[in-house]
């Protein structure tokens, strides 16, 4: 029978950061096995990398949403389709309460 090990990180919250405490699931039997500290080691490292490149995106989209040149911009033919449904539901809504 395996024994459950907790692994804890502490992260530094800034302005700058969505870093935080992750949780991983990670199967007992891996963790027993034999280099699996450098393994999920390497993965924490990817992960943070991945967060890292969200945090940045996320930024500079943040940035360049409230920078007041903002505009919008041409929708997803995907989107498109959805608006047009949106602006539809809201005319029948509009029409059906204008006649009661």
């Amino acid at each position: 029978m395996s024994t459950r090990k907790n692994v804890a990180s502490k992260t530094v919250l800034s302005v700058n950061s969505n870093q935080g405490a992750t949780g991983q699931a990670i199967a007992s039997w891996a963790i027993d096995t034999p280099g699996s500290k450098e393994i999920i080691a390497e993965l924490n490292r990817y992960m943070r990398e991945i967060q890292d490149e969200d945090t940045f995106g996320c930024t500079m989209l943040q940035k360049g949403l409230s920078s007041g040149s903002s505009t919008s911009g041409l929708l997803h033919p995907l989107e498109e389709q959805l608006n047009h449904y949106h602006n539809w539901y809201m005319n029948q809504m509009m029409n059906q309460m204008m006649n009661n």
